[in-house]
């Protein structure tokens, strides 16, 4: 079948490991022969070529060839290179996971959303990890009335979308991570990795964070839009901002904005940053100032945002 995931639990901590899948017992005849086992624990320790392997572990080195060819026909071992010398072809061996699962029958439960990696939202947060756990916080409007708008916030219910996606990312962190704009302000956690969720009208650090910003919200009447370097403006009530920078209190740190200029805008880059991420943040490569306008649109017509389109990126 292929690649599969496995979640090993180890004291207090969940730790994933990739296995090859098999629904028939072949690999485990190919196992059971020792010298398939001394070519493993050989490769165990990296890369190798086969006449190393049976030099190393003082074997045949036809009966290590023949034991290479079993394993990488079941797909347990892999060649990472291949070169030419003196005119024969020389592999370079690898194993393809951490191990080897057999199933006694093939799954017949159907999931609705089988487990992705999110390989390009994991990128875009790997500032955001200390150890295996997210390091930072999750900051939403406040729900009261407050700022010089007295704006209500209606998009801190966001964080928990986002969070689930970012799950699949990072261990869980030790510490309470979702706070207020109000809370990040009375508590002065200014110099931390932040990730802002909401305009700047409702979340008060995105209206600070705004004169750093490339691709900011237009000041002082933020609902007029966001503008880029080239005078270029998006007002739509699902446009919405995506930026990463380096936190300006402290440089080590980083900030992302999920900013919209009304709240289904928010709600349409939560939902491209989750559900479309791969696709959304396909120009992103690792840069640490990075931003993209972003669009919302209802498709199947109920009245609700459920689509999104990338309209401009910018790396700076």
């Amino acid at each position: 079948m292929g690649d599969a995931w496995l979640i090993v639990k180890d004291q207090s901590r969940s730790l994933q490991s990739t296995t090859k899948l098999f629904f028939e017992g072949t690999p485990a005849k190919v196992l059971a022969n020792k010298i398939s086992w001394e070519i493993i624990s050989s490769l165990e320790k990296g890369p190798k070529y086969a006449r190393e392997i049976a030099k190393e572990r003082s074997l045949n080195e036809q009966s290590v060839y023949y034991h290479v060819k079993k394993l990488l026909e079941c797909g347990i071992i892999k060649v990472v290179e291949e070169r030419s010398i003196r005119g024969a072809s020389a592999k370079r061996l690898s194993l393809s996971g951490d191990g080897v699962s057999i199933l006694f029958r093939k799954p017949s439960k159907e999931v609705l959303k089988p487990y992705t990696s999110n390989d390009k939202l994991c990128l875009f947060f790997k500032d955001f990890v200390k150890g295996d756990a997210f390091d930072g916080y999750i900051v939403v409007g406040s729900p009261e009335p407050h700022g010089p708008f007295r704006a209500v916030a209606r998009d801190g219910h966001y964080a928990a979308q986002l969070s689930y996606y970012l799950g699949k990312c990072f261990g869980y962190p030790t510490n309470f991570f979702v706070r207020l704009d109000t809370d990040i302000k009375a508590e002065k956690l200014y110099d931390e990795n932040l990730v802002l969720i909401g305009g700047p009208i409702t979340n008060l650090l995105v209206s600070e964070l705004n004169q750093y910003l490339k691709v900011k919200f237009i000041e002082p009447n933020y609902w007029s839009g966001i503008i880029d370097n080239e005078g270029n403006v998006f007002s739509g009530e699902t446009d919405a901002l995506i930026t990463k920078i380096r936190n300006p209190f402290d440089r080590r740190k980083c900030v992302i904005a999920v900013a919209g200029v009304r709240h289904q805008g928010t709600k349409s880059a939560i939902i491209g940053m989750t559900e479309c991420a791969e696709d959304v943040l396909k120009s992103y490569s690792g840069q640490t100032n990075y931003a993209l306008i972003i669009k919302g649109f209802d498709q199947d017509g109920d009245g609700k945002v459920d689509h999104t389109e990338v309209l401009r990126t910018y790396s700076y």
